[in-house]
């Protein structure tokens, strides 16, 4: 599925009160919001520290059409000294779970992991600390 972030958003966030200048800006703040501890987050992320710092870094505001506008990625890269690639991933990734709710202030899934939400995270065998996730091209013939 393409991910256009400059294009226009009508979503609105959680509580019906803020809009989004871009995809990019609601894509960003839909992560904020299935992560948010408020409402019993269903979405684990790996214990990665370039990964938490990608997701960290971007900061926000409310434009002058008093819509929340996310700092531009040129703009993290200059202060980062990186691009935060990994952050966007995952960013898009969770971005698809909206094209499919129906209620945007309440899907708080990707439905294409096939994980199942009601299991803790840690309750999956090979997802309670990812980098103990076997890895099949590790140790194998796919290593060379």
């Amino acid at each position: 599925m393409a991910f256009n972030a400059a294009e226009k958003s009508d979503r609105r966030d959680r509580t019906g009160e803020l809009a989004f200048l871009n995809q990019r800006s609601q894509a960003w703040w839909h992560l904020r919001e299935l992560l948010d501890p408020a409402y019993g987050p269903t979405l684990a992320l790996p214990d990665d520290e370039e990964l938490i710092g990608d997701l960290c870094a971007p900061k926000w505001r409310i434009n002058s059409g008093g819509k929340v506008q996310i700092e531009s990625k040129d703009e993290i890269r200059k202060r980062l000294g990186r691009s935060t690639d990994a952050g966007d991933a995952v960013v898009m990734a969770c971005t698809l779970s909206l094209s499919t709710a129906t209620d945007p202030a309440t899907q708080r899934v990707v439905p294409w992991t096939g994980i199942d939400p009601r299991v803790p995270f840690g309750a999956v065998p090979w997802a309670s600390s990812f980098n103990a996730r076997p890895d099949p091209y590790h140790g194998s013939e796919f290593e060379r």
